[in-house]
């Protein structure tokens, strides 16, 4: 069991729309939840497989255990990185 097993918290973001409260009206609510999949997104194209399971040791979940999800997240936030690489800029 990791330590987070043990002492749950509400997912981050849930925790976060509930800490602006009022500060953030419906739209931004629902505009937050796609903006948070796409920081996902980067990061786990930026960082990494091995660097994410660490990532999330250190927060105090079991990281090995994310390598189902990591895995193909990985390879698809890649795949969306080369394609955005290869386009033409554009204004």
């Amino acid at each position: 069991m990791s330590h987070r097993d043990h002492n749950p918290e509400p997912v981050i973001l849930a925790a976060v729309i509930e800490a602006k409260g009022a500060a953030w009206g419906d739209e931004t609510r629902k505009v937050a939840q796609t903006d948070a999949l796409r920081l996902l997104e980067a990061l786990v194209a930026e960082v990494g497989v091995d660097a994410c399971v660490q990532a999330l040791d250190h927060q105090g979940f079991k990281g090995a255990a994310y390598g189902y999800l990591l895995k193909p997240l990985h390879a698809e936030a890649l795949r969306r990185r080369q394609r955005h690489q290869q386009a033409p800029e554009t204004d």
